[in-house]
């Protein structure tokens, strides 16, 4: 790689980098605010990473995705959206639902074994998949606007479609979990 190559990478990337940081440390200080939630509902701690990590991937993944196809001249960059970008979009909240209620069975099952009382598997599984498809969603927004904010300020979105789906992922889909367990949790 050439020392513009690294260049351009570090400008790119490094203070938005600095950025998402910040966010992350807001959003886990947001968890703590979720403590009334996690003790009403056991297994629920033992949920809120996997469905973190579970939302990250899929997001950024898309990102990839997204990337690569306008790259490639299959999804034109003056549009918002195409065909392949709503398929994507699609396939990443199927995705998410399952993968979400598979977590959320894992949580109970691994609740379970260590001798803790736990929520449930269909009240994990209902919070899971309601704040997997609500981060889902926002999730899908975000990663068309960050490709169509990178193609126009001339940025390589793979320099940039990973720390920021990353965080935002983050971000949302803790507030979505909060949202859901408020809402079904039986406050």
């Amino acid at each position: 790689m050439s020392e513009a190559g690294v260049r351009d990478i570090l400008r790119e990337s490094l203070p938005l980098l600095l950025g998402m940081a910040v966010l992350e440390v807001l959003a886990g200080s947001f968890l703590g605010r979720m403590e009334a939630s996690l003790e009403r509902l056991p297994g629920l701690l033992a949920l809120v990473p996997a469905v973190l990590a579970m939302r990250g991937n899929i997001s950024t993944s898309m990102g990839s995705r997204l990337g690569t196809l306008t790259r490639f001249g299959l999804v034109p960059r003056d549009r918002w959206t195409s065909p392949l970008v709503w398929h994507n979009i699609v396939a990443s909240l199927v995705l998410g639902v399952v993968l979400a209620f598979a977590a959320a069975v894992l949580a109970h099952v691994v609740t379970v074994a260590a001798g803790l009382p736990s929520a449930g598997v269909l009240r994990l599984g209902a919070i899971a998949v309601t704040a997997g498809v609500l981060s889902g969603v926002v999730m899908g927004a975000v990663a068309i606007v960050t490709m169509r904010v990178a193609f126009r300020r001339g940025l390589d979105l793979d320099n940039v479609a990973g720390p920021v789906l990353m965080t935002m992922s983050d971000v949302f889909t803790l507030l979505s979990l909060f949202a859901a367990a408020a809402w079904l949790g039986g406050a």
